[in-house]
């Protein structure tokens, strides 16, 4: 039985059926299809193949807290103080005898029930594993709020019903109920003889003994029903939601020894800071302890990819990981994207089944020994990737790309990334494995340069920046390769703006080395999701600059007030701090960033079990 947590809860009595026939496939979970017979019994203790239409278990709240660029919205808590609709869901057993529904309904029940019908869609014939739901709703709300009412009817799906408790005056003169009688109330109203619209009345006062049956039964049994892990963690959430809200509307800020989020390059700082600090206090992580190195739970720290392997090892030992995973918000999958490309990769092979069978292999094995993955379909499980392979590995197990939070360096819109499921990791690299050297550069009237870039001829976007501007201008510094006498590093701290282009990816370090270095950055990229563009306003420490819009990038920059570029280098000074890796992570650096992001992805879902729904 699924009941909502005690403070959303309302009083019942009407009593509806609603009658759930999931249809599930003919093959389990990640794995060839195995004989009927043992097809059967896997469907019968794993989940629900309803790859083809929307998950019921999974609600996604409404409301907006912070937005991202370019019209895209990330909703990321839910304004719960407005009524909420709610249900109590009874399972019915053939076992517990006639209901006090219709006969036409109760007939078509047992009908159901027997397994009488079929339903043939496209023409194939299959008879469904039923699940037969009590839904009951609440009639008896305060005056004000028995107007259109809404109701939740089973798979957050939504019926407006009007209830109305006005009496007819007629009634008491009619029908006069003795308080003091030993008879019950249906018994006294069965008695009283019809005629005249009695049967009416009759029938109406039964439905009141029968909701009040229904208010009692539930208030006897409210203390002694026991919450699944599910319910517990989606109620903790609930409260975190209704905290960041009553900040909000306060306008509140919390006090903070370390660091308070001001200024103009947060778009909501007091909700992100009031996430913040409640995804310090509550979040739990747990993380698959099945599988060895070097597929899983190791990744090099060193190279182009290495904040991957960085985040992998900084989660395994975080403060923020749980041993028990009953109290988990989310579910770690520690499988490393780079280590299967290095590992798994053949050379001369161009098929990516090998690949992708290996993340296969791994969420098969965590959906057949622990009961999570199962429970959500992998809406509360997340992975992080660096290598561009990232994407197309994860595309091979369809809940993972579907459902699950991805967090990935190759943040391209067009190749299937969700901004509002998934999260934009930078691409940071550190040539010694620490900051040690990147950090800090001359002031902005110290950098004579107007623009510079090097680097390799990845892609058409890089090409097109070559052929513009290669050598042709010397306040426009591009570079294929740079002199040995020039130092890569020390034109970032010579130059007031930085082109970081897209190369076959979109992902490039350049944006980080030039936040770290005191350099204005200047985005060339097509359908980049920006790293944490839910919380950070970019536009206010960058530039962005249209593929079409090469050939005018001098004119672009020129065009930008002096004012304007020293205020942009000065929030960029602050907000770096954000991007920054630390040995142990510190507050608000990016490990805690982007744990932060996938918070806000987590806090923005209600969650229940798909077994239930």
């Amino acid at each position: 039985m699924r009941i909502r947590p005690p403070e959303f809860e309302t009083s019942i009595c009407d009593v509806k059926y609603h009658v759930h026939c999931l249809f599930f496939l003919s093959s389990p979970l990640l794995s060839p299809p195995p004989p009927d017979a043992v097809a059967r019994r896997r469907r019968r203790k794993s989940r629900s193949d309803r790859s083809g239409e929307e998950i019921p278990s999974v609600k996604y709240l409404s409301s907006f807290l912070v937005q991202i660029g370019e019209g895209i919205g990330i909703p990321v808590v839910d304004r719960i103080r407005r009524p909420k609709p709610q249900t109590v869901e009874v399972p019915i057993s053939r076992e517990i005898g006639r209901s006090q529904a219709p006969r036409r309904q109760q007939g078509r029940l047992d009908s159901y029930l027997a397994g009488d019908f079929r339903l043939a869609p496209t023409g194939i014939t299959r008879k469904p594993a039923l699940h037969v739901t009590l839904l009951a709703t609440c009639a008896w709300l305060q005056p004000e709020l028995q107007e259109n009412r809404r109701f939740t009817v089973g798979g957050c799906r939504f019926v407006n019903q009007v209830h109305d408790r006005k009496r007819d005056s007629t009634i008491g003169s009619e029908i006069d109920v003795d308080r003091f009688s030993s008879k019950s109330r249906s018994e006294q109203v069965r008695s009283i003889g019809g005629g005249g619209g009695g049967g009416r009345r009759r029938r109406r006062l039964l439905r009141e003994e029968e909701g009040a049956a229904c208010f009692r039964f539930r208030m006897e049994n409210e203390e002694r029903r026991e919450f699944s892990d599910l319910e517990k963690v989606e109620a903790s959430l609930a409260r975190a939601r209704a905290t960041i809200q009553e900040a909000q509307r306060n306008n509140q800020t919390s006090y903070d020894p370390d660091y308070v989020p001001t200024g103009p390059m947060y778009r909501d700082p007091i909700s992100f800071h009031g996430s913040y600090l409640e995804m310090e206090n509550l979040l739990k992580i747990y993380v698959y302890e099945d599988g060895e190195p070097p597929l899983f739970h190791y990744s090099k720290s060193l190279g182009i990819l290495g904040i991957e392997g960085i985040l992998i090892h900084q989660l395994e030992i975080s403060r923020f990981r749980s041993k028990d995973p009953r109290e988990a918000h989310v579910f770690f999958v520690p499988i490393s994207m780079q280590s299967i490309a290095t590992y798994g990769y053949v050379r001369g092979n161009r098929a990516w089944s090998p690949l992708q069978n290996i993340a296969r292999d791994y969420v098969n094995l965590i959906a057949t020994k622990y009961p999570y993955w199962n429970r959500t379909l992998g809406h509360d499980h997340f992975i992080l990737a660096c290598h561009d392979w990232g994407p197309t590995i994860s595309h091979g197990v369809p809940y993972l790309y579907k459902n699950s939070i991805r967090v990935l360096c190759n943040a391209n819109i067009t190749e299937g990334f969700k901004p509002s499921t998934d999260v934009s990791m930078p691409e940071i690299y550190l040539p010694d494995g620490t900051m040690d050297g990147l950090i800090g550069g001359p002031g902005p009237s110290e950098r004579p340069v107007l623009v510079f870039y090097a680097g390799g001829i990845h892609g058409n976007i890089r090409q097109s920046l070559m052929d513009q501007w290669k050598d042709k201008d010397p306040d426009v510094q591009i570079h294929e390769y740079l002199p040995k006498d020039v130092s890569y590093y020390g034109m970032f701290r010579k130059s007031k703006y930085c082109i970081c282009p897209s190369g076959w990816e979109v992902a490039s370090p350049r944006m980080v080395e030039a936040l770290y270095m005191g350099c204005v950055p200047v985005l060339l990229k097509s359908h980049y999701a920006k790293p944490f563009d839910d919380v950070l306003d970019w536009g206010t420490f960058s530039v962005d600059v249209q593929v079409n819009e090469i050939a005018d990038l001098k004119k672009i920059l020129t065009a930008i007030p002096a004012g304007k570029y020293m205020e942009m280098q000065s929030v960029g000074l602050i907000v770096r701090r954000h991007f920054e890796v630390n040995f142990p992570p510190k507050r608000f650096d990016v490990f805690h960033m982007i744990l932060h992001s996938v918070w806000l992805r987590r806090i923005n879902i209600q969650l229940n079990d798909a077994h239930q729904t």
